[in-house]
């Protein structure tokens, strides 16, 4: 065999050996990474994440946030006891709007329900609160237009501590 039939051949079985690792590797909108963002301030990291960036209309997105105390000593987040509905609202909220506006929201929801005037995090410790939604209005029905929208999660706004209480990320609905 000469240097030319060789050269032939090689290139043969490597272009037929490949063939199955095209057909083979994962479609790159399935291993989507998780779309997250997070803001720290006074050593109070806010963490959102959701299972991804674009979803189809109807998909239900599943969200985590996740608030960590980065300082030294323990962290005690105190609730209002004046505010009249703390103790039946939740100490960590979501919210879904479209992007840059404020004033229609599609989903809020809280979790877990208030049942006492505060929340400590020791050093380091983190809590995390977890929420899904399908896209659906109380009704079972889907409104939700096409579009970015804005997914926000956040300690309870009655906290009296002087901190932003929230941090968010934005996805995508397509059709």
């Amino acid at each position: 065999m000469n240097r030319r039939e060789f050269l032939k051949k090689t290139l043969e079985g490597i272009f037929i050996g490949s063939i199955p690792l095209i057909y083979c590797s994962k479609n790159p909108v399935e291993s989507e990474p998780v779309n997250s963002n997070s803001y720290t301030y006074k050593n109070i990291e806010h963490y959102i994440q959701t299972d991804k960036s674009v979803y189809k209309l109807g998909e239900e997105i599943k969200i985590l946030y996740r608030i960590t105390n980065l300082r030294d000593e323990d962290m005690v987040l105190t609730f209002d006891e004046n505010d009249q509905n703390s103790k039946t609202n939740s100490i960590a909220n979501f919210y879904i709007a479209p992007s840059g506006q404020d004033f229609s929201i599609w989903f809020n929801y809280g979790e877990p329900k208030m049942t006492t005037d505060s929340l400590i995090l020791q050093p380091k410790e983190n809590k995390e609160f977890y929420a899904n939604w399908d896209m659906r209005h109380r009704d079972g029905k889907i409104y939700i237009d096409l579009g970015v929208y804005e997914v926000s999660a956040g300690i309870a706004p009655w906290v009296k501590n002087g901190f932003p209480a929230g941090v968010s990320t934005d996805i995508n609905i397509i059709p």
